[in-house]
């Protein structure tokens, strides 16, 4: 309940959604895009390896939709969304790649 209503007859009332999202869902589409990830990174000189887990990011709301989507891209890291949260600065370039030759590959198909 609104403890100061500023506009008469106004009620406001919060719904409290689940605290963990659900996973993303694994469609054909993604694991092209997983496939794509992995010859880029053997391109590169490393390896990566790709797992479910429990979900929390939003690229499982696209999945849901059909809609083709990685997670996990980005710079490796801790902490998500804390005061401790960091980034590993040698990740950086790395990632950053694995990414832009994701993304052209993508772009060149198109």
């Amino acid at each position: 309940m609104m403890s100061h209503c500023k506009v008469p007859g106004i009620e406001v009332t919060l719904k409290s959604l689940p605290a963990m999202k659900e996973p993303m869902v694994c469609t054909n589409e993604s694991l092209k895009l997983i496939q794509m990830v992995e010859d880029l990174a053997r391109m590169l000189g490393f390896t990566v390896g790709h797992e479910l887990t429990g979900g929390a990011g939003d690229a499982g709301y696209a999945s849901k939709m059909g809609i083709p989507v990685l997670d996990g891209l980005g710079p490796v890291g801790g902490g998500d969304h804390s005061p401790s949260e960091y980034l590993r600065l040698d990740s950086v370039a790395q990632r950053g790649a694995r990414l832009s030759g994701l993304m052209a590959s993508i772009g060149s198909q198109h």
